[in-house]
């Protein structure tokens, strides 16, 4: 898997990268200027990458670099705040896949969903002070916490469906996600208000 760009109606595609091990999981900074990555990627996996690591690369696809130096791995889901400041992800390094955020003006990492499920695919609101993600429990649904991992709660409704990659509209009051059935994986979009 590689990553290619292209016009917003189809054409004028080309490829970024031509990584041996594979890459996915791109994400734009909030300037463009730069792309979130993850590698390696030789497949499509949901929701865990346990080797990958976060890479950052130029918007031409060059100066491919690690975000952080002498990561364990297991880190994937990049998602940029709206600043462009700071970078959610999820990561296994605690064994359990748990939402970081990387400060990219400090060099600092910390750890804010430390509860005994799995959480991840994490991505921000744009007042910048929420998180929306995933928590798998019997089944994954969405959750809201604050950026410190805080007043956490559910989000989506309960039931026997998996959601997955939320999303939040500019206006702070909405969330996209996808929701699936049990059984094959055909999902379908649901957008739900914030209040």
């Amino acid at each position: 898997m590689q990553i290619w760009i292209m016009n917003t109606d189809g054409s004028n595609q080309r490829q970024l990268t031509t990584v041996t091990d594979g890459v996915c999981q791109p994400t734009w900074s909030p300037d463009g200027m730069t792309l979130a990555v993850i590698s390696p990627c030789s497949q499509k996996r949901n929701p865990y990458y346990e080797d990958a690591r976060i890479y950052l690369l130029d918007a031409d696809g060059t100066n491919m670099r690690p975000l952080m130096e002498n990561s364990p791995g297991g880190d994937f889901d990049p998602a940029w705040s709206w600043d462009g400041k700071k970078i959610a992800f999820t990561s296994q390094r605690n064994e359990v896949a748990h939402i970081f955020i990387y400060d990219l003006v400090e060099t600092t990492i910390s750890e804010v969903s430390n509860t005994p499920q799995a959480d991840f695919q994490p991505a921000w609101a744009p007042d910048g002070k929420r998180l929306a993600f995933v928590s798998q429990k019997a089944y994954n649904h969405i959750f809201i916490m604050s950026i410190t991992g805080e007043d956490r709660m559910q989000f989506s409704t309960n039931g026997n469906v998996n959601d997955y990659w939320p999303d939040w509209g500019p206006d702070n009051q909405f969330i996209l996600f996808s929701r699936s059935k049990e059984g094959p994986f055909f999902p379908w979009l649901l957008g739900q208000t914030y209040e």
